[in-house]
Formats: C-alpha cells, sequence, structure tokens
C-alpha cells in the first residue's frame, strides 16, 4: 500500500523487474525510466507487459543486450522493451503464434487493449526485437475556481496502529487542497 502512494512507484518497480531479470539471465539491461505517477490499474498492466517481453526475450531472443524506456509521451505511457537478439518474422496475424503455442505478444496485447492502448512489435530477423506498448494516461484533474469564498480546509486526524501505513496516508495527504492534517495517533481513542 505505501509502495503504491509513492510518484516514482512505477519506475522503481520496473526497475526492480528488470534489474532481477538482467542478474538472474546475465543479460545486460539498460534502463531509460522516467517517474511519474499512474493508476494502479496501469501500473500492474505495464509491470505484467514487462515481465512478459523480458520472459520472450529469455526464451527466444538470444540476446546479449536489452533495453526497458518508461516514458511518458505526450498523454500516453510508452513501454519499450528492444533487444540484439535473433529476431523474428512477425505473422501477419498475432493468433497464428497462439496456434503454434507462442501466447505470450498476445497476451501483453490483451493488456495494452483492455487500457484502451497499443502493442506494437518490430522485429528483424538476426538483429533483434522491439516491442513497445503505448497506454492512455487518464486526463489530469482540471483545477476548478470557486464562484465564491474558499472553504475552509478538511481537518483530519490519522489514526492506525502501524506507524508505516500512518507516514504513507500523512505523505499522500499533506499536499492535497483542502486537507490539514492536525494529528496522528495510535488508535481511535487516543485521537
Amino acid at each position: 500500500v505505501i509502495s503504491d502512494l509513492r510518484e516514482e512507484a512505477l519506475s522503481e518497480d520496473a526497475r526492480s523487474v528488470a534489474t532481477a531479470w538482467g542478474m538472474r539471465t546475465g543479460i545486460n539491461v539498460s534502463l531509460e525510466l522516467a517517474p511519474a505517477s499512474h493508476p494502479a490499474e496501469i501500473r500492474h498492466a505495464t509491470l505484467a507487459i514487462l515481465r512478459e517481453a523480458l520472459r520472450n526475450v529469455e526464451q527466444h531472443a538470444r540476446s546479449s543486450r536489452v533495453r526497458v524506456s518508461l516514458q511518458r509521451i505526450g498523454e500516453r505511457l510508452v513501454l519499450i522493451v528492444a533487444d540484439d537478439g535473433a529476431g523474428f518474422r512477425l505473422p501477419a496475424d498475432l493468433a497464428e503464434l497462439q496456434a503454434v503455442g507462442h501466447s505470450g505478444l498476445i497476451a501483453m496485447d490483451g493488456r495494452a487493449r483492455q487500457l484502451g492502448g497499443t502493442l506494437t512489435i518490430r522485429s528483424w530477423p538476426g538483429q533483434g526485437t522491439e516491442v513497445e506498448a503505448g497506454i492512455p494516461l487518464p486526463a489530469a484533474p482540471r483545477q476548478q475556481r470557486l464562484a465564491g469564498p474558499v472553504a475552509p480546509p478538511v481537518r483530519l486526524i490519522i489514526a492506525d496502529r502501524n506507524p508505516v501505513l500512518r507516514l504513507g496516508l500523512h505523505a499522500m495527504l499533506e499536499h492535497v487542497p483542502g486537507i490539514e492534517i492536525v494529528a496522528e495517533a495510535d488508535n481511535g481513542e487516543d485521537a
């Protein structure tokens, strides 16, 4: 829960996944990860696509290097996993891959489509493969101007036995307009 509250959570999780995979496989991984805040469903789908792309590299590519890029481009989150491996002839329809027991690309495509995104695969036999997932980001809420007096802030007491959870909630809420954290407590009685 606390991890999900951090702005850079997706970038850190992607770094952790790719670094652990590189250490386990011995394949050199370079990372270009821009920190940004993303809803949980986008984070989970993006990490699932990353894991599957890395699994494909490990099983099929015979690669020595992999580049993982995670950037916000316009109103889209773009994940690119590119390898310098064997590459392959890309069929006209991904369903052909599933017919021969290769369903990883189809799973990645399905995850991207669930969020209104796209999966683009580029492969050059003998030169490598690039998988690009583009996922639209939700529009940022617009600040509305009030046509009258500004309402006083909501005064909030955070109460929980777990100090780590309290710290995370405090960090998440302290910069929210209209909320003023006035105290913390270990339990309801102390609050």
